[in-house]
């Protein structure tokens, strides 16, 4: 059987929800009451990848946007963030990590999509992918080989989280997948 190296890194901008003495938005208030740093990984994830797709935006000022869009930010909501920055939402995939696999490799690796995943209460972006598959004879990957370490992130609310398999260790298992397009 063969075997293919796949490396994409869709350079999507990272931001924090933390106080990490970059940011001021940490501290601003959502309307659920609580403040970014405390409950904003919706928002902070959201930012990011809209930052990626070109847009002037932050955690701080997707917040304020969405708040005078009778207060989206919290709880989020989808559809107004994505009406607000002209993109497309493409609802969810519920499922564990193996049920999502194949759809987060293909919209990683194929169509170049960061994808917003969902643990128990928190919130991170799947931004790239590394990893060796082995591949049928038609060179199609099996999804069986793929793991959650493979699986490059942005974790708004840790600096040490780099791949879905930390953030898995450290929250819990997938719930489901979700993602915007330009």
């Amino acid at each position: 059987m063969a075997k293919r190296t796949y490396s994409v890194d869709l350079n999507t901008p990272s931001f924090k929800q933390f106080n990490d003495g970059n940011n001021t938005w940490y501290s601003k208030k959502t309307s659920c009451g609580g403040t970014i740093g405390q409950e904003g990984c919706f928002l902070t994830s959201a930012a990011m990848i809209f930052k990626g797709f070109g847009d002037t935006v932050d955690p701080g000022s997707i917040t304020e946007a969405l708040k005078k869009k009778n207060n989206a930010d919290c709880p989020f909501n989808w559809n107004t963030a994505a009406s607000e920055y002209s993109h497309t939402w493409h609802n969810k995939t519920n499922g564990s990590f193996n049920n999502v696999r194949s759809n987060l490799f293909d919209l990683i690796v194929t169509q170049r999509v960061p994808v917003m995943v969902h643990v128990p209460n928190h919130m991170v972006v799947v931004k790239g992918f590394q990893g060796t598959l082995t591949t049928d004879i038609d060179g199609l990957p099996y999804y069986t080989d793929i793991s959650a370490s493979m699986f490059k992130v942005n974790d708004p609310g840790s600096s040490s989280n780099s791949t879905l398999q930390d953030v898995i260790n450290q929250k819990g298992s997938v719930d489901y997948i979700t993602y915007y397009t330009k």
